[in-house]
């Protein structure tokens, strides 16, 4: 994909028990916007993609829209809306945020998306859509398809099965798939930097760690003994839910 950074299909990652997550079902992103008509034609065509899934806020999507593609449904699904303590927005963090505590605020902002009643409740909504969707692809990205989708794909490979050694393999593909975007951004926005520490601030924000989803696997442990009660008892996916998913993308 040229014009939509930070894209991948999540097939191919296999199971413990042996399975393999199916090729074209299952794709994550950073925002479509400005998606060229050669990376239409790929989605549309050879991924067949159906549903769009969109974690952004209300003011991100408000101000870059997702460029609307043939054949697919869209549906936004704000993961920080009821986050209140932090905000994720780049200008905000960049102003906010120093470059010795950018770690700790980004811990924060996982753990939030853990825990926050409202994550919670979007993450089930995003997990069902999953689970109802037998043909064709969904994709669902946030701004940079990093940390919102970050942590959605945490959820739905665990519920497949996959462990987390993968999991955190895909994650950190982020850093060399949005590397070009990354750089292009930060020299758009140097302009506007107040002191040479916001270069440096802005690489790690657009970036991820594996110190952040190993804090949101932790706190999941921590809080709620583990990810399987976590997927049951806290985002409430019934089993029922959890059997289709794994019916409808892991091969036979």
């Amino acid at each position: 994909m040229e014009t939509v950074v930070n894209f991948r299909d999540l097939g191919g990652l296999k199971t413990a028990s042996g399975q393999t997550v199916k090729s074209k079902r299952i794709l994550r992103s950073g925002q479509l916007v400005g998606v060229s008509e050669d990376d239409r034609r790929t989605l549309e065509k050879d991924y067949q993609l159906k549903k769009i899934i969109d974690f952004r806020s209300e003011d991100e999507i408000k101000r870059e829209p997702d460029d609307v593609l043939e054949g697919t449904t869209y549906h936004h699904i704000d993961i920080m809306a009821g986050i209140h303590t932090m905000n994720a927005s780049l200008e905000s963090m960049l102003v906010s945020s120093k470059e010795d505590t950018v770690d700790q605020a980004m811990k924060k902002i996982y753990e939030e998306m853990i825990t926050n009643d409202t994550a919670q409740r979007g993450y089930n909504t995003f997990i069902t859509e999953l689970s109802l969707q037998e043909r064709g692809s969904t994709l669902f990205h946030c701004f940079a398809g990093k940390d919102r989708t970050g942590v959605g794909a945490l959820l739905f490979l665990s519920i497949l099965g996959v462990d987390k050694q993968q999991i955190l393999g895909d994650y950190l593909k982020t850093n060399q798939q949005r590397k070009k975007a990354n750089e292009a951004l930060i020299k758009a926005m140097s302009a506007s930097f107040t002191n040479p520490a916001q270069a440096a601030i802005l690489e790690k924000l657009l970036s991820v760690d594996q110190g952040y989803l190993d804090h949101a696997f932790e706190i999941i442990t921590e809080k709620y003994r583990s990810l399987n009660c976590y997927i049951t008892d806290v985002l409430q996916i019934s089993q029922n839910e959890q059997k289709a998913l794994r019916e409808n993308y892991l091969t036979e």
